[in-house]
């Protein structure tokens, strides 16, 4: 399945706020791009854990959380 255009959700969890934001890239640098525009826009956030696919790379980041509880289950 792709992405045809960029889409962003939120959604509240006991008092804390979520957001997840999907965009289509076809490069890692373009990718890490996204990433950092997205921590500008959002500069109070403790974390931004994130996961990419991109042809046969994988990667994520928990960004400081518990290791492998954020970055490989958005991932999956």
């Amino acid at each position: 399945m792709r992405l045809l255009s960029d889409t962003m959700g939120e959604i509240e969890v006991k008092k804390s706020r979520f957001l997840c934001y999907l965009h289509r890239t076809e490069s890692e640098n373009d990718a890490r791009n996204f990433i950092r525009s997205i921590r500008k826009e959002h500069p109070q956030a403790r974390h931004v854990c994130t996961a990419m696919v991109i042809d046969g790379l994988k990667r994520s980041s928990d960004d400081g959380e518990p290791s492998g509880t954020a970055g490989r289950p958005i991932l999956s």
